[in-house]
């Protein structure tokens, strides 16, 4: 994938899923500078808080080995009596299918966490359907 810019202080200014697998993610820079990260082989997304001039405060990726039972636990929002056996078991499955992570973390307005395949980043904003 393209370098990620510095997104702290710039805008998440929403999503697009437009299928099962697949979600964009429009962003802007804190110059204003639009970009469409998106994201393939979805597995399981959580997006909440969104609000009108959501200001991100970092964007952050991970490989399947730096993805915690804390991930795990805020996608799947899991709680009950085998909620430690299932994050162990969604944990491995994430790792063991080298699944990546996504965190969109807030000053201002939306949270987003992702479980995913491959990420594109692009100029602009676009709802363009690309493979």
């Amino acid at each position: 994938m393209n370098v990620i810019p510095d997104f702290h202080d710039g805008f998440f200014d929403g999503l697009w899923i437009s299928d099962q697998t697949r979600i964009h993610l429009f962003l802007r820079t804190a110059d204003k500078t639009p970009f469409t990260l998106v994201l393939h082989g979805v597995k399981v997304m959580n997006a909440s808080n969104v609000k009108q001039g959501n200001i991100i405060l970092d964007l952050v990726l991970l490989d399947a080995n730096q993805i915690t039972a804390a991930h795990i636990e805020e996608l799947y929002g899991l709680s009950g009596v085998n909620r430690d056996e299932q994050v162990r078991q969604l944990l491995s499955s994430a790792k063991g299918e080298d699944l990546n992570a996504l965190q969109v973390n807030s000053s201002y307005g939306a949270e987003c966490t992702a479980l995913f395949r491959r990420a594109e980043l692009h100029s602009g904003h676009s709802c363009t359907e690309r493979s």
